[in-house]
């Protein structure tokens, strides 16, 4: 596929962009263009906060794909689980990806011992997991006050019920 897609390729100096037309063209809803997974082919194209493909990277033993994809999320412009649009960043909507970027962070540092991939994402992971809770929880009794059809329920059965949790 690499030799019949080459013709193809596009440089615009956009990393954003380049990867849009890659997934574009292969039409894949999520595909590996690093330093993440690019979520398109629907109405956004985007980075989103890709809780179900670094837990499976890191499953497979792909620790430096997850490393790559952690470190783009956690030091990004919104810190952890911001999505980054084509456009540019979003500071808002960081919330709902927050709890399982966490969890993904914790078993990438089980599975790697890398030490220094924590010390880089800490301050960002703490200051979004602040305003998290400051968000979500006003009343400060860590009853979290999802919105309606929030990610955080999609992720509950994926993240909950695997077998080495």
């Amino acid at each position: 596929y690499r030799d019949l897609l080459k013709p193809y390729a596009i440089k615009t100096g956009d990393k954003f962009l380049d990867a849009a037309f890659y997934a574009a063209l292969v039409n894949l809803d999520y595909t590996y263009q690093p330093p993440a997974w690019l979520e398109g082919i629907h109405e956004w194209n985007s980075y989103y906060c890709n809780n179900y493909q670094i837990s499976a990277a890191i499953d497979l033993g792909m620790l430096t794909q997850a490393r790559q994809a952690l470190l783009f999320f956690g030091l990004a412009p919104g810190g952890p689980s911001a999505v980054a649009y084509a456009s540019g960043p979003s500071t808002e909507a960081f919330e709902d990806g927050l709890p399982y970027y966490i969890v993904q962070l914790y078993r990438y540092w089980q599975a790697s011992g890398d030490k220094d991939a924590l010390d880089q994402l800490w301050t960002p992971t703490r200051d979004n997991l602040e305003k998290m809770l400051k968000k979500r929880d006003p009343e400060g009794n860590m009853l979290l006050n999802w919105h309606q059809g929030c990610n955080a329920f999609l992720y509950q059965a994926d993240q909950i019920g695997r077998a080495h949790v």
